[in-house]
């Protein structure tokens, strides 16, 4: 659009030059006084307009790549930061992993010592009832009762015989 605009106004001072081409003019610099042709003014304002108009393009293509260049700082620093972020993400995962990884080690460790606990458990307790196995308890608990084991205190209150109260007197 704005070619087109630049063309037709080179159009229309061309046909102004060439409207006027005859015409002359007093030039008056304020030092020397001189008469030269109108065509020759507007063709020299023509030029200082194409000249500053170049100078004003230049300045603002200056700005725009210095603002590109910007920008680009921007976005590099944010991908770097990003990078960084996802780099600490993946080692907060990592460290994570790690740690899960030795708390499941050490919960195995765990169940490992109440395992060997638990089959001591049943070692002792097979030796205080040699009669019984553990998987002959497993089968008599799931069909009859187990009798308790008897303790010190109820054989010796079995022992104690109580006599009746009438032969007491």
């Amino acid at each position: 659009m704005g070619l087109a605009i630049s063309i037709i106004l080179l159009l229309l001072a061309a046909a102004l030059i060439f409207l006027n081409i005859d015409a002359t003019l007093q030039l008056n610099l304020g030092f020397t006084e001189m008469t030269v042709p109108l065509w020759a003014v507007m063709v020299g304002f023509l030029v200082i307009g194409l000249v500053a108009a170049w100078l004003m393009a230049l300045s603002k293509e200056r700005k725009n790549k210095e603002t590109l260049k910007e920008k680009d700082e921007k976005l590099r620093d944010q991908d770097d930061k990003v990078r960084i972020a996802d780099k600490t993400k993946e080692e907060a995962v990592v460290q994570a992993k790690r740690e899960s990884e030795s708390e499941l080690i050490r919960k195995n460790a765990e169940i490992e010592g109440l395992k060997k606990q638990i089959d001591s458990l049943e070692d002792e307790l097979n030796r205080h009832l040699p009669n019984h196995s553990t998987s002959g308890m497993e089968t008599s608990t799931q069909h009859q009762p187990v009798e308790a084991p008897i303790t010190r205190t109820e054989k010796q209150s079995t022992e104690v015989q109580v006599e009746p109260s009438d032969k007491r007197k």
